[in-house]
């Protein structure tokens, strides 16, 4: 995990610094892309801009991570399965979050 990692639609770089990191989500956006994941626990934009007061602030580590850990919290106790909470929060789509949900198991079991 990285601070300033950003996957835009598929395509991952690590910026050197916040502004450079920020210009380059801006870049993207401007050319009316969304789908974004931003920063050390990869929030993605179109889901969770709203939860921000805007990209600098999703671009600190530490608010990157308590809303992470907010949204894993909020949907393990609603789904009450750890392992579907991780699904969910990556996608709720099946076909984008099999994958994630088995590295992150992996991962946990020491693989």
């Amino acid at each position: 995990m990285k601070a300033y990692a950003v996957n835009l639609g598929g395509k991952a770089f690590i910026a050197k610094s916040k502004a450079e990191a920020s210009k380059n989500i801006l870049s993207y956006l401007r050319k009316g892309h969304t789908n974004i994941d931003i920063d050390v626990m990869q929030i993605n934009w179109y889901w969770h801009k709203r939860h921000f007061s805007s990209l600098d602030e999703m671009l600190i580590p530490k608010n990157n991570v308590k809303y992470a850990a907010k949204l894993l919290t909020d949907l393990y106790l609603q789904h009450g399965d750890w392992q579907k909470a991780v699904r969910l929060y990556h996608s709720a789509k099946p076909y984008h979050h099999k994958q994630y949900s088995r590295k992150v198991l992996l991962s946990w079991l020491g693989s």
